[in-house]
């Protein structure tokens, strides 16, 4: 029956995004094994590899789910009674209380990105999820620009989307610098990132 034997898969991915989280936890990125893993999943170690490309892919995959659902749950929390500084942190607060705890996890992401090429094929399906989540946050982040140029509050009303793009790539950036830190702490990152946002702001705000 082709509904069982989708339920089935689905029940067998869920138990490998266990044990690739376990695994994670316990050993970090470098250590952990796609062997490892396999084995605490109860599935072949070439199963595996039905569901992610490689280890990158298959650490992303235990994630991506949650990080999907946190685009949405930043952009509600940025509520329009705040200031734009104040909407635009809140936005990627939220994102760097999840990233503080997977550190090891992003800074190995980033390192496939700078070594994968999508025109070869080399880049996994987790990857493309999370390269085309940032298509979203970027949709977002416009939308919060958006709602402000509707008020009066900026001194542009065209190019939003441009300094929307300055402002996640600000986040990128101080992001992976935070992340380099033995033990980041959220607090003095968020202020960092403030720091440097709040200058564009500053600039753009009437």
């Amino acid at each position: 029956m082709p509904g069982l034997r989708e339920r089935n898969k689905e029940e067998k991915r869920r138990r490998i995004q266990r044990a690739t989280l376990e695994v994670l936890a316990e050993k970090g990125f470098d250590r952990a094994t796609t062997n490892e893993i396999a084995a605490r999943a109860g599935v072949a170690a070439g199963t595996i590899f039905l569901y992610a490309q490689n280890k990158v892919d298959l650490c992303l995959m235990s994630i991506n789910d949650d990080l999907d659902k946190l685009t949405d749950v930043a952009f509600k929390a940025a509520g329009v009674n705040q200031s734009l500084l104040d909407q635009i942190i809140t936005f990627f607060r939220h994102r760097y209380r999840f990233w503080s705890q997977h550190p090891d996890l992003y800074q190995a992401a980033v390192r496939e990105m700078s070594t994968s090429s999508f025109s070869s094929g080399e880049t996994g399906r987790e990857m493309a999820r999370d390269i085309g989540r940032r298509a979203q946050a970027l949709q977002r982040l416009t939308t919060i620009l958006n709602r402000s140029a509707e008020k009066g509050e900026l001194r542009i009303s065209t190019q939003i989307e441009g300094v929307a793009r300055i402002l996640l790539d600000i986040y990128l950036t101080e992001l992976r610098f935070w992340l380099n830190a033995d033990q980041p702490q959220i607090e003095p990152g968020i202020e960092r990132l403030r720091y440097l946002i709040g200058i564009i702001v500053s600039l753009i705000s009437k």
